[in-house]
């Protein structure tokens, strides 16, 4: 387990891997500080404190009152051997992306208004003649981006600028090496306003379909052009680096990760009969982390009820359920952090219930030890909409099964930020709708996993994860407290 990444921190990392690329060669001008943060959805402090780093390093050249312009001076080779030591990330990282983005930008679509048509309008009547490859790029993000506006979802414009930077494969002329074709003009401009006019009309299946098309066709492009380039020079040797896709901007920091982990274990039962959890030294050992961040881990569990520090005793596990073991007076809902903190649980519930069904028709079956072990996690416990063990069966399940590395590490990530869905405990049970709807779904979610059924499996996911939505949303709407970062609903 290790520290996530300061946003700083990863956007440098994201520059120096594009100027390594290409992206960006000796003398280029760089976007402006403000297009930079629009672009990345940073405040301008983040850009400042990155660009200095970059000028530090010696990748741009700065002067008062003007861009940035890079200062980077690489090999034709030296480019290109770095672009190939991302061609397995980046063909994992369309996998991925090519069964999460689509089914999102489905469902923003139905969501576009005018001032998102509006957007997309300037966005397609930006592209002229003769355009540099990553100023036609730029373009169709900005239409993208506007398609899942309506969302007003912090994880979906996390997905959407992630995909931008680590696809983002630039053309390095090279001798026998042709253009990758995808960047005609002409071409691009065609395909955006076919998908608008599909989005007024609202032909979103055929809008859907095009996407899933768009992605074929340009992983196939880009993956031909890097085969290109790897019969020109050898290829390196890739790296064994863990493909960290999907940032999530400090939001799951390292305590509350372990935290995560530690309630994972519960609700998979490993501390059944046992009346105390691990010891902090054991933890520190077990994890390879430092104190304070363990016993920060364990005080959160005892904030959320879920265990009970005995001073010079250890920590006791709560028995029975979770719900009721949290007063209501715990917690204040119109803490400015704690809405933050449900907005993010309900932004990760979101793209579950919004890409779920359509994501598990590609995944791999499950082993039967899983789907035993999956069985009696679930009904030894009470098909609560928050009840770890029905939740963390489908998160386990999309995390374990997923088709590609980049889709399973999205999922691990949004996992993380259910952790906060527990402070609902503390709110007043006759907040909660009725379960026996989501208890019948999960029912039908077990059932296709027994009978491995992939017709039906998709579908049940796609309901339960919905119905799940749907119930914590209605806690949430009925908080005394404001309710202005509720999401919309489903």
């Amino acid at each position: 387990m290790r520290q996530n990444l300061h946003q700083y921190e990863y956007l440098y990392r994201s520059f120096v891997t594009q100027f390594e690329c290409g992206v960006y060669p000796e003398g280029q001008t760089m976007p402006s500080q403000q297009q930079l943060c629009r672009q990345f959805n940073v405040g301008i402090t983040t850009i400042r404190k990155v660009m200095k780093m970059l000028e530090h390093s010696g990748y741009i050249r700065t002067v008062t009152g003007r861009p940035a312009v890079s200062a980077y001076r690489a090999s034709a080779e030296s480019c290109i051997a770095a672009l190939l030591e991302r061609r397995d990330g980046v063909n994992d990282a369309f996998c991925g992306l090519g069964l999460l983005l689509p089914a999102l930008y489905r469902e923003g679509a139905r969501l576009c208004q005018e001032t998102e048509f509006t957007i997309m309008r300037d966005a397609i009547d930006g592209i002229a003649g003769h355009m540099e490859l990553s100023a036609l790029y730029r373009q169709a993000n900005l239409f993208f981006r506007a398609v899942l506006k309506p969302f007003n979802n912090l994880l979906i414009q996390d997905l959407q600028l992630d995909a931008e930077s680590y696809l983002d494969v630039p053309y390095i002329p090279y001798p026998g090496v042709k253009a990758p074709s995808y960047q005609a003009e002409s071409r691009v401009k065609a395909w955006l306003e076919t998908a608008l006019n599909r989005i007024l009309r609202k032909q979103y299946d055929a809008f859907y379909d095009s996407i899933l098309d768009f992605y074929c066709k340009t992983q196939s492009t880009i993956d031909g052009y890097l085969e290109e380039l790897s019969r020109a020079i050898p290829a390196p040797v890739p790296r064994k680096a863990d493909i960290r896709w999907f940032r999530t901007k400090g939001h799951s920091e390292l305590y509350i990760r372990l935290a995560m982990s530690i309630l994972r274990r519960i609700a998979g039962g490993e501390f059944e009969g046992k009346k105390y959890l691990p010891s902090i030294p054991r933890l520190m050992e077990e994890y390879g982390l430092m104190k304070e961040t363990v016993c920060r881990s364990i005080a959160l569990l005892n904030m959320l009820g879920i265990a009970e520090t005995k001073a010079k005793k250890g920590t006791i596990l709560v028995t029975g359920e979770i719900q009721g073991s949290i007063s209501p007076a715990s917690f204040d809902f119109s803490d400015p952090l704690i809405q933050q903190r449900l907005a993010l649980c309900m932004d990760a519930i979101q793209i579950m219930a919004l890409s779920a069904g359509i994501c598990a028709k590609s995944f791999t079956p499950v082993t039967e030890e899983w789907l035993h072990r999956a069985e009696e996690k679930l009904f030894s416990a009470s098909l609560h909409s928050l009840n770890p063990r029905s939740v963390q069966l489908l998160m386990d399940y999309m995390i374990q099964f997923a088709p590609c590395h980049s889709l399973s590490n999205i999922y691990s990530q949004l996992n993380e930020l259910l952790l906060w869905g527990y402070y609902l405990y503390a709110a007043d049970a006759s907040y909660y709708a009725p379960q026996e709807k989501l208890q019948a779904l999960m029912r039908d979610v077990v059932k296709a996993l027994r009978e491995k059924d992939s017709s039906a499996l998709p579908a049940a996911l796609e309901k339960a994860f919905l119905q799940i939505y749907r119930d914590i949303h209605f806690v949430i709407a009925q908080l005394p407290s404001g309710t202005d970062f509720l999401p919309i609903p489903l």
